[in-house]
């Protein structure tokens, strides 16, 4: 209870909780007076093993089921949703081999959503109850753990916590895979996803909306902080390629957003052609990297198109010396810009 109490708190390391607990009353950390002063490392590192040792899952699911019981917390609806856990330093015995008669993790290179493809990592996942977000599941994978296959795990320990398939899975994107959703569905679940912007379903409604009136319906509106919050959803007229109901949503926040992003990378692009046009005033640059470089400035920003114009100049020197005359011969040069 100490270390948990500490995670909670200050997060110090293993060596820094003895001296941390001391600042409390012993009670209000779960400690008798006198065992203050006997709390180290090594006491909380047997501490680890013993729960290493244990059957956390069943601990889990025990404790879990108890606070739902006791705090009256409703299971119709669960959020899910993963991160990674990032570590600096190379963790060679963390190498996913069977440690004390169990299967070990793994901390190795993945997806780091930490933005840090240079260190390693273990995949985190975390599932609470719409109600109060109490958590009710978690999970810590192997670093190169695709998010895509932990969904089937998470939704099977949730159908034991709940004691019915019939409750409300939402997750994001990495739901959005035939299996994913098909084993939920014929176990007789729900779920809500996000349907990714790649799939045909996405290009389909795009081009669906330039010549159809789109009957959008009032879902949700308020005033936060004197700012106006819209939802509008309209059915789709189709199915998802596996069967699915597709619901598309508009979003006040999200249209404001994106208008925000697309201001800003428009007056990003025109300030690197504006860059682009004053060299070119400057110095001389081969054609196939000036389109290079305008390319670069415009990619993926819409409404901004760039043209690329030549121009011929004409120079004449003269070829011999002394003043010019009648009788002069000059050489004609052509500079291109």
């Amino acid at each position: 209870m100490v270390l948990l109490r500490n995670l909670i708190l200050e997060r110090e390391p293993v060596y820094g909780i003895a001296e941390w607990s001391k600042q409390f009353e012993p009670s209000m950390i779960g400690l008798l007076p006198d065992l203050v002063n006997r709390i180290n490392d090594d006491r909380i590192g047997r501490s680890l093993d013993l729960l290493y040792d244990s059957d956390r899952g069943s601990i889990l699911t025990e404790l879990v089921v108890r606070i739902v019981r006791d705090f009256h917390i409703s299971m119709e609806e669960f959020h899910n949703d993963s991160t990674t856990i990032t570590f600096s330093g190379n963790y060679s015995e963390a190498d996913g081999s069977v440690k004390r008669g169990k299967e070990s993790l793994k901390i190795t290179h993945g997806h780091n959503k930490d933005h840090r493809q240079d260190l390693k990592q273990l995949l985190w996942t975390l599932t609470v109850s719409a109600d109060h977000s109490v958590p009710v599941h978690y999970m810590a994978l192997d670093g190169n753990t695709a998010d895509t296959d932990t969904h089937i795990d998470v939704w099977n320990s949730l159908r034991k916590i709940a004691g019915t398939p019939d409750f409300i899975y939402v997750a994001d994107s990495k739901l959005c895979t035939r299996e994913n959703m098909n084993h939920i569905s014929d176990s007789g679940g729900r779920f809500i996803t996000i349907l990714p912007a790649t799939r045909s379903e996405s290009a389909w409604f795009r081009e669906y909306v330039k010549d159809h009136d789109i009957g959008w319906k009032n879902a949700f509106s308020s005033n936060s902080h004197g700012n106006d919050i819209e939802f509008r959803v309209f059915d789709s007229p189709i199915p998802s390629s596996e069967g699915y109901r597709i619901i598309w949503a508009w979003s006040s926040q999200k249209e404001d957003l994106d208008s925000g992003i697309r201001d800003k990378s428009i007056r990003n692009a025109v300030s690197k052609l504006d860059s682009l046009h004053a060299t070119l005033d400057r110095r001389r640059m081969k054609k196939a990297r000036i389109i290079k470089r305008a390319e670069e400035a415009i990619s993926h920003i819409p409404y901004i198109a760039y043209q690329i114009n030549e121009t011929n100049s004409e120079k004449f020197r003269k070829t011999g010396r002394g003043r010019p005359n009648s009788e002069t011969k000059y050489t004609k040069t052509i500079e291109t810009r």
